[in-house]
């Protein structure tokens, strides 16, 4: 299934479960929807860094929002496998470091927008 799924768009949620029943591949597509880039990733972006869940616990955990976003993603269940796009390498790099950052039930509980 390829779906538009991220901690901003949650309406294809219902169809997880029976993918992972089924054992059907999940690609979110736009899987870093509603993660904004911001001065939490890039110090030249002007104003406040946004403080949501997932922005809060990067800094906690000295990671990137978009990689506790994919690992919130990657807790949904084994068959979701997001695709970001990305424009430069080191994006490549920090989204590819998601799949070892493995988030505690109560970090990805408390993720929301």
């Amino acid at each position: 299934m390829r779906n538009r799924f991220s901690p901003a768009h949650l309406s294809t949620r219902d169809t997880l479960g029976p993918c992972t029943e089924l054992g059907l591949a999940f690609l979110p597509w736009s899987p870093l929807g509603g993660i904004s880039r911001s001065a939490v990733d890039d110090p030249d972006v002007a104003g406040p860094a946004p403080d949501t869940p997932f922005h809060a616990l990067a800094r906690t955990r000295g990671v990137s929002p978009q990689q506790v976003s994919l690992a919130w993603q990657l807790a949904q269940s084994p068959v979701v496998v997001p695709i970001p796009g990305a424009r430069r390498p080191a994006s490549d790099r920090d989204s590819a470091g998601a799949a070892g950052l493995t988030l505690s039930a109560a970090e990805v509980a408390g993720l929301h927008l």
